[in-house]
Parts: C-alpha cells; structure tokens; sequence
C-alpha cells in the first residue's frame, strides 16, 4: 500500500469520525433539551404549588379572609402581604407566556387565557384583589391586562366569600 492511499483511508477515518462525533453530539443536545423542558415544566407546577401552599400560611389565609370579609379593615401589613401574593400569580400567568414565546414550551401547558379563566374567581373574588388590580394593571401587557379585565367582569366582588359560605351552609344541613 503507497502512501496515497494510506492518506486516503485514514482522511476517510477522520471523517467518519467526525461525522459520528457531530451525531453523538446532536443526540447529546437532543437529550438536553429534553431534560431542559421536563425541569421547566417540573419548575412551572412547582410554582403552582408554591401558590398554593402559601394559602396554608397562617398570616396570608388571615389577611386573604379579612379581604374577603372587611377589606377595609386590613392593616399596611396584611395589605403588603397580599400585594406579594397577587404578583406571584400575575407573574406565573407571565412567566407561562413567556417560555411558551421562547420555545421552552412546544404549547402551553395551559394557555394565558386558560390559566385566567380558570383562576380568575379565585384571584379576584374579593373587594382587595379588584381595588389591588385597578392600581397595578397598567403594569401588565395590555393583552393580559384585558384578559383579566374580561374574566373579572364576570367574577363578583365576594365570590369567594359566597363559596365558602354556602360550604359553612352544607355542612350544617
């Protein structure tokens, strides 16, 4: 065998491993991603479940039931409370959106309308979250900003109130 066609084969070689190098290395990215997209989906429900845990907080489900019940009685305190927690679901309904946008998310888990309408009575069931919206909603996208407005509209004031009273009502028949 000359030299020529020792050259030829091991250039042959070298580009069959290349080649099998850039594959591994597509796989290697394919796998990642992959990996990427089940945390951030893990990371979005854990966020819900962060919301939804914080209700168990002794101090926000007092401030939360003085809300629906006199909010106008609810201390700077309790009002700073329930400001935290408002943002917190403004900003996952934000975050959704916005790794929806970025590709993170191939659809929505639930789109931003999805999340409003199916939360929108919880959020904004009360007296304090409708007076809470009115002063912050210039800080939202205009789109979920009229999402919102549209879901709050059929929401009245003291729903939650109302719910919780017709389960008291059950409970004692």
């Amino acid at each position: 065998m000359n030299t020529n066609s020792i050259n030829k084969w091991l250039t042959l070689g070298a580009n069959l491993g290349v080649l099998v190098g850039i594959v591994l290395l597509a796989y290697e990215i394919h796998q990642v991603t992959v990996t990427t997209r089940a945390e951030m989906i893990s990371d979005f429900q854990d966020r819900w479940v962060a919301i939804d845990l914080s209700w168990q907080n002794e101090d926000l489900a007092a401030a939360w039931a003085k809300a629906m019940e006199n909010p106008e009685d609810l201390t700077l305190t309790e009002m700073v409370q329930l400001n935290g927690f408002m943002w917190s679901y403004i900003d996952h309904i934000g975050t959704n959106r916005l790794l929806w946008q970025l590709g993170v998310f191939e659809e929505p888990l639930n789109s931003e309308e999805e999340i409003i309408v199916a939360t929108s009575h919880i959020f904004f069931g009360n007296r304090f979250a409708r007076a809470w919206w009115a002063e912050n909603k210039a800080q939202v996208s205009s789109s979920t900003a009229a999402l919102i407005d549209r879901e709050i509209d059929k929401v009245t004031p003291d729903e939650r109130l109302d719910l919780y009273d017709r389960i008291k009502n059950r409970m004692r028949e």
